[in-house]
């Protein structure tokens, strides 16, 4: 629990310095106003998972054995990725090249932020085996989740987390915060695939679920 809570108070700061340190001044009110909504998203969503899925958050707070190394850079990707797109928008504003703030587009970005977030929480909430690493729970007795959301795709927290990255760029409007997520998004397709290939050979009953469940991150396409 004492690991999990220390990430929590983590990313805030982390975020402030590469808000503020990338943009050289703490007087940017579109960094205040992403910042404010970071944090309060993240208590909403830490609150939720404390109250609902407290087992979920042991699994998350502790050291876990049987994780794919391969995953590993896949998952610092899409942990760090993030924060290096808003980082290029700072720079970009530290330098004089981001356009002036349309509240319109920020509204909208921030509103793709919070409708990815929520539908991952979903996926989460749903799923008590829902992990930050590809490993196979042999001792949580992982079991194979076909309801609520992954009645659609089979990884429906991978598509609310692209979701939420598409506002990224969008709330600034900087091509080179859109060129990391661009990126992350990449990162993002192949551990999708790379991890239901695992699933697929690994945990019983999950082959039987992607013949029912056809598409893997996009309804309709993918």
């Amino acid at each position: 629990m004492l690991l999990w809570a220390a990430k929590q108070l983590v990313q805030p700061m982390i975020l402030a310095l590469v808000l503020f340190g990338g943009a050289g001044t703490f007087q940017w009110p579109a960094g205040w106003l992403l910042w404010g909504f970071f944090v309060a998203l993240q208590v909403s969503i830490d609150v939720i998972l404390a109250r609902h899925s407290p087992d979920l958050v042991a699994e998350r707070s502790r050291a876990v054995e049987g994780h794919k190394t391969w995953d590993i850079p896949y998952a610092l990707a899409m942990a760090f990725g993030p924060f290096l797109a808003v980082l290029a928008a700072a720079l970009s504003y530290r330098a004089g090249a981001l356009p002036a703030p349309v509240l319109w587009r920020q509204l909208s970005a921030l509103f793709l932020m919070a409708a990815g977030s929520a539908f991952t929480l979903w996926a989460t909430l749903v799923n008590r085996f829902f992990s930050g690493v590809v490993r196979i729970q042999t001792d949580r007795g992982h079991k194979v989740v076909s309801t609520g959301p992954y009645s659609w795709v089979r990884h429906p927290g991978y598509l609310g987390a692209i979701v939420y990255f598409a506002g990224i760029p969008l709330y600034f409007w900087s091509l080179w915060a859109l060129a990391v997520v661009l990126m992350i998004l990449v990162s993002a397709v192949v551990r999708t695939r790379r991890e239901d290939e695992t699933l697929q050979q690994e945990l019983p009953g999950y082959a039987e679920y992607a013949l029912r469940t056809r598409f893997r991150l996009l309804p309709g396409i993918w």
